[in-house]
C-alpha cells in the first residue's frame, strides 16, 4: 500500500520516480501511495509517469512529497 523513499539527499531521485511512476500498476495498489523525503531545495515533479503528487509537507530543511496513482 505504501512505498517510503528516503535516500541520501545527494542522490538522484529521478530514476526511482521514473521506475515507480512507469510501473505503478505493478508496484502500487490502486489506493497505494509513494512518500518521498527530500531536501527542500530538491524540487520534485508534480507528475511522474502514472503518479501525481497530491501533497507536499515542508519539515524544516526537508519535505515529504506524497504521490498517488493518477
Amino acid at each position: 500500500r505504501m512505498i517510503y523513499f528516503d535516500p541520501p539527499y545527494s542522490h538522484d531521485y529521478a530514476a526511482v520516480l521514473h521506475a515507480v511512476g512507469h510501473g505503478a500498476d505493478e508496484l502500487l495498489a490502486d489506493d497505494g501511495i509513494l512518500i518521498v523525503e527530500h531536501h527542500v531545495k530538491n524540487a520534485l515533479p508534480d507528475i511522474s509517469g502514472d503518479l501525481r503528487r497530491w501533497r507536499l509537507v515542508p519539515l524544516g530543511e526537508s519535505c515529504l512529497s506524497f504521490y498517488e496513482r493518477d
